[in-house]
C-alpha cells in the first residue's frame, strides 16, 4: 500500500520529500522504541497530511466555478531582474482564472526591464516606475493603484501556480466575511545528497499568531488580503522583514485563514534581490522587537492582548 502511494505521489508531483516521509512511516515500529523519535514520527505524519490537503485543495481549485468573480490584483516590485521578470509575468498570464490585474512596479531598473514589459501588451498589466525607493515603498505605490477586490503578491524571481487565483476566488466566494488568507508554497533550495530536488512544501494547516513572535510562517507570495483592509500597507521605515511585520498587523486584527491551495514556487538560487535575507542576528533582533510591547513593531501584540 505504501509503495503504491509513494509511486503515485512521485509520479504526479516528483516529491522526494514525500518518499522520505513514507520511509519514516515504514520504520515507525523501530522508531517507537528509540528516544526522541516520537517527535520525528509526528512531524512526518504532519507533513504527509499537509501534502495531502494541498494536493486535494489544488485539485478542487482547478475545477471550481465561483459564483462571484472578484478581481484579484497582484502587486510585483522589480529591479534589474529582466531575465527572471519574464518568467514571473508569464506565470500570471497562465492563470486559469482570468479576472486579475497585475501591477508591476519597476523600482529604478537600469537593465532590459522596460523592454520585457513592452513584450506584454495585456491591458490587465499596469506599469509603474519608482526611483530606487526599495521594496516597501515600491509595493505601497502598487497598492495605491490596485483596483481589485483582493490583493496578492508575486516576487519577480518566483512563479505563480496556475490555479492559485482560481482558488482564491473560490475561497472568497465561500467566505464573504474573510479578510486574510494564505496558501501553500513550494520552496526550491539548493539540492543535497539527501534531497536532490532541494524542494519542500511550506504550509502550516493551522495558523498560529503567537508563533509570529519567533518567525513568520506566511510568505508574501502566498498571502491574499482584501484590498480595503486598513492594515494593508508596508512599513517603509523597515529595511528587512516587511512581510513579517505586515502579517503580524493583519493577524492581530483579523482571522487568518489557511487555504490549502498551491500558490507558487519560491526560488532562492538568484541574486540582486530588491530585499535581502537578513543575517541570523538581524532575524533575532526583529523577533525581539516583536516580543517587546514598547517597540512599534511589537505594539500590535500588546493591543491584541489588551
Amino acid at each position: 500500500m505504501l509503495q503504491r502511494l509513494r509511486y503515485r505521489v512521485r509520479e504526479a508531483l516528483g516529491l522526494v520529500r514525500m518518499q522520505e516521509t513514507i520511509n519514516v512511516l515504514q520504520q515507525r515500529s523501530d522508531m517507537l522504541d528509540a528516544p526522541g523519535h516520537f517527535a520525528a514520527l509526528h512531524a512526518a505524519v504532519d507533513e504527509l497530511q499537509a501534502l495531502r490537503a494541498v494536493m486535494g485543495g489544488t485539485l478542487l481549485a482547478e475545477h471550481s466555478m465561483p459564483a462571484t468573480q472578484p478581481v484579484i490584483s497582484i502587486v510585483m516590485a522589480t529591479r534589474d531582474r529582466s531575465a527572471l521578470l519574464r518568467r514571473a509575468i508569464e506565470s500570471v498570464l497562465r492563470q486559469s482564472y482570468p479576472h486579475w490585474q497585475l501591477v508591476v512596479v519597476d523600482d529604478g531598473s537600469t537593465d532590459a526591464t522596460p523592454s520585457v514589459l513592452d513584450a506584454f501588451p495585456d491591458p490587465r498589466i499596469v506599469r509603474l516606475r519608482t526611483d530606487g525607493v526599495r521594496a516597501a515603498a515600491a509595493r505601497n505605490r502598487g497598492l495605491e493603484v490596485a483596483t481589485g477586490d483582493w490583493v496578492a503578491f508575486l516576487d519577480d524571481d518566483n512563479v505563480m501556480a496556475t490555479h492559485w487565483l482560481r482558488g482564491v476566488a473560490a475561497f472568497a466566494d465561500m467566505h464573504s466575511d474573510a479578510v486574510v488568507a494564505y496558501g501553500a508554497q513550494w520552496r526550491q533550495f539548493e539540492p543535497t545528497d539527501a534531497d536532490p530536488s532541494g524542494a519542500y512544501l511550506w504550509f502550516r494547516p493551522a495558523f498560529d499568531v503567537e508563533a509570529l513572535r519567533e518567525a513568520n510562517h506566511v510568505d508574501l507570495g502566498a498571502l491574499v488580503v482584501r484590498r480595503d483592509s486598513p492594515e494593508l500597507r508596508f512599513d517603509e521605515s523597515l529595511r528587512r522583514f516587511i512581510d513579517w511585520e505586515l502579517v503580524v498587523r493583519l493577524a492581530v486584527v483579523h482571522e487568518v485563514h489557511p487555504l490549502p491551495v498551491l500558490s507558487g514556487v519560491y526560488f532562492t538560487q538568484v541574486d540582486r534581490r530588491i530585499t535581502h535575507d537578513g543575517s541570523l542576528d538581524a532575524w533575532r533582533e526583529f523577533a525581539a522587537r516583536l516580543a517587546d510591547p514598547a517597540d512599534p513593531v511589537g505594539t500590535p501584540f500588546s493591543l491584541r492582548q489588551g
